[in-house]
């Protein structure tokens, strides 16, 4: 009798072990799913935005665009925005994206200084806000992109730009560009894009 007992408790507990297997399988394969499904979605997303800024810089004739030019952020934040450049300069070139140039902050402000590429804000309506024009840690907003890129003549490229605002930022409506330096013309502008930055409270 103990015997035929145990016997069942030995078959239930494997009948349960297999079902609870089972339910595992199943619940990883729905989260696998779950998964895929949203990963395919932001692969759609970015593609349709790679896309809209490729068609945005053929329609325009531009050489720079950016998805977003009025940026909204609270203090702390780090966001990333997308943009396109383009080569329309005839011949294949090393474009730098990310160099030490400088937008004048003081007593010409947001004239490019004309050496070096850069993307900086120089300019807040908020007495205090800290911004050097020159990209520097101690900013209130800092950028981070690729430094440089090569592009084939007609190339357009997408890519990103990471934009943190410290923590200790002023709440203010911040005026920023992005200024690319000729590669076959130093010292001259190839593009210059504006863009607005606003800091929440």
């Amino acid at each position: 009798m103990f015997k035929k007992g145990s016997l069942n408790l030995s078959i239930n507990a494997i009948v349960v072990l297999i079902m609870a297997i089972t339910l595992l399988g199943l619940g990883l394969g729905f989260m696998k799913s779950m998964f895929s499904s949203t990963t395919s979605q932001f692969e759609e997303i970015n593609a349709d935005l790679k896309n809209t800024l490729i068609q945005d810089l053929r329609s325009t004739g531009g050489r720079i665009v950016f998805n977003k030019e009025d940026i909204q952020s609270s203090k702390g934040d780090t966001m990333d925005i997308y943009f396109g450049l383009r080569n329309d300069l005839g011949t294949d070139e090393t474009f730098e994206i990310m160099g030490a140039g400088r937008i004048n902050n003081n007593d010409k402000p947001g004239k490019w200084e004309g050496s070096g590429s850069i993307i900086a804000c120089y300019d807040a309506v908020a007495t205090g806000a800290v911004n050097s024009g020159e990209n520097k840690d101690t900013d209130d907003i800092v950028f981070e992109t690729i430094e440089k890129k090569y592009l084939e003549d007609g190339e357009i490229d997408i890519k990103k730009l990471i934009i943190k605002v410290r923590s200790k930022a002023r709440s203010s409506v911040y005026q920023c560009s992005m200024v690319i330096e000729d590669p076959s013309n130093r010292g001259s502008q190839y593009d210059r894009k504006d863009f607005l930055i606003t800091v929440k409270s």
